[in-house]
């Protein structure tokens, strides 16, 4: 599977956790718009983002059945270790972009899960 995130819609720990961006809190989708890379991934599965929409891991939403086996057990409907390193790695608020990127990018692929990254990260309040 093939699986583009886009950067200026990509909730990374690089915000931080009060939403002083202005770009809400990570969730798999959240009101702004902005996701982490399992809502991108979320959405490359076939959910609809009013199914993301402020769920803040996979293993949440009502149907689980659309993710990939290695992101939710399909036995016990759950978040896998792997799901659980991309939230972890997602949100890390000390890992620099390029190697958040690579982190998220070696994850996925033991999911087989291919990542591109396009654009470019939304500026910095104090940037």
């Amino acid at each position: 599977m093939k699986l583009k995130i886009d950067r200026a819609k990509w909730h990374t720990g690089r915000y931080g956790d009060d939403n002083s961006e202005g770009i809400g809190m990570v969730a798999l989708l959240n009101p702004e718009g902005f996701m982490c890379c399992l809502g991108f991934l979320g959405l490359a599965c076939g959910y609809e983002p009013t199914e993301l929409e402020s769920q803040d891991e996979p293993q949440n939403l009502d149907d689980v059945e659309k993710w990939p086996e290695a992101i939710v057990d399909p036995e016990t409907a759950h978040d896998t270790d792997l799901s659980g390193s991309l939230m972890e790695t997602n949100d890390d608020h000390d890992s620099s972009d390029e190697a958040r990127e690579i982190r998220v990018t070696v994850l996925m692929a033991e999911g087989d899960i291919e990542v591109e990254f396009v654009g470019e990260y939304p500026e910095l309040a104090d940037g």
